[in-house]
């Protein structure tokens, strides 16, 4: 696809050519991904599908998020700097709740049987509260190798 070749050798093409064609591909990537989640969220809560039904959006959202995540961190790219550090705190406390409102929405006829309004609370606690730790806690590596990349990137430029 002419689309996604690399214009070194065109004559004409200049960096406004370059970046309007890195953002098609980057708005592409993102309307992607929200399909890969939109038909995620239909097939498991509207349809009631096992997961295997979904595995293969599954698998293409979390390899393709995963890719992106990883390579950034490769490249030296800092993920929470300046502004983006809020989404450091913010993200875990998103997740956590997304992650214990499925997780109730999921069990709802589990809750709906228990008779101790506790216990069910309880159970949403711990959920929501083991989601933010595991989740903060894997962003804080996320965001403690991308610095560390970095560092590392700035000092090789350094000695060159």
């Amino acid at each position: 696809m002419k689309l996604f070749e690399d214009s070194k050798n065109s004559d004409y093409a200049d960096e406004r050519i370059k970046m309007q064609r890195l953002t098609m591909i980057n708005q592409a990537y993102a309307i992607v991904m929200l399909i890969l989640m939109v038909s995620i969220l239909i097939k498991q809560f509207v349809y009631n599908l096992h997961f295997s039904a979904y595995m293969t959006e599954f698998i293409a959202f979390f390899v393709a998020s995963f890719y992106i995540l990883i390579k950034s961190c490769f490249l030296g790219h800092r993920i929470y700097s300046g502004k983006k550090r809020l989404a450091l705190i913010l993200t875990p406390i998103i997740t956590a709740t997304v992650i214990t409102v499925l997780s109730f929405l999921g069990n709802l006829e589990h809750h709906q049987r228990i008779q101790e309004f506790w216990v069910s609370a309880s159970a949403l606690v711990i959920t929501f509260l083991s989601s933010l730790t595991i989740t903060f806690l894997i962003m804080l590596v996320i965001d403690k190798a991308s610095r560390k990349r970095n560092k590392k990137l700035e000092e090789k430029f350094e000695e060159e």
